[in-house]
């Protein structure tokens, strides 16, 4: 069952939350990867030769774990059909929070958790330069670096599921970057519920839906929700 947050009555939408778990939070100095395969160092390697094209597999993620929490995801929806209206996901990464990542990172693709999901449609992945800071109250992505779609099916249960979009960019030594998830308005015929935890996030993750009237990108730490579930697997 979705839980529901109302927003701003002129909007005649909602947008679904529950409360995070008081675990929940941002923790600067925990950081967390998942390896794409075993990976062993037999010593110092020379950074020049670590660029995208090392083949170092690597999964890049901001949250402690990737177990979903039911119920802790956020989308703008119907309050009486639990269909979805526009919404976009955003997580900001930089590649000096994962010391194996000595020079560029080559994304081929993103992980997204799914909450639950019927007749979705298309689901736009953007990974988007980013210049700024992390950790701040709202985020402001640059230009695109590459683009994928993915079309999650319907959801069979609460426990959770995984999409993986195909994206190809090169990130800088030393860079960031922006993953934008971007579902469209599909409320009058299903609906797109994002993975969330409540496990330990890295960095903040953002939301914003025109329908809801939150134009400007918005913590979903903010609306007292889990973290967003988005990884990044890649080479370098």
């Amino acid at each position: 069952m979705k839980s529901e947050w109302l927003a701003p009555l002129v909007f005649a939408c909602a947008c679904a939350e529950a409360s995070s778990s008081s675990g929940a939070g941002t923790d600067a100095n925990n950081s967390q990867r998942f390896d794409a395969g075993t990976q062993q160092d037999a010593g110092p390697r020379d950074a020049a030769v670590l660029g995208p094209d090392a083949a170092m597999a690597d999964t890049l993620s901001e949250t402690t774990t990737q177990t979903m929490t039911y119920g802790d995801s956020i989308a703008c929806s119907n309050t009486s059909t639990g269909n979805t209206y526009d919404n976009t996901w955003y997580r900001a990464f930089q590649l000096s929070d994962y010391p194996e990542v000595t020079g560029g990172f080559h994304i081929s693709t993103i992980s997204i958790g799914v909450q639950e999901a019927s007749a979705a449609g298309t689901i736009t992945v953007n990974v988007d330069s980013y210049g700024g800071a992390l950790d701040g109250s709202t985020i402001v992505p640059g230009s695109v670096l590459g683009t994928g779609t993915v079309q999650p099916g319907n959801t069979s249960g609460q426990t959770g599921e995984t999409v993986t979009a195909n994206v190809s960019a090169d990130i800088p030594a030393g860079g960031k970057f922006v993953v934008e998830i971007v579902a469209p308005d599909i409320h009058s015929t299903g609906y797109f519920y994002i993975g969330a935890t409540a496990s330990v996030e890295q960095h903040p993750g953002y939301f914003a839906s025109s329908k809801c009237g939150i134009t400007t990108e918005t913590t979903t730490a903010a609306g007292g929700i889990g973290h967003l579930i988005i990884a990044v697997v890649g080479t370098h």
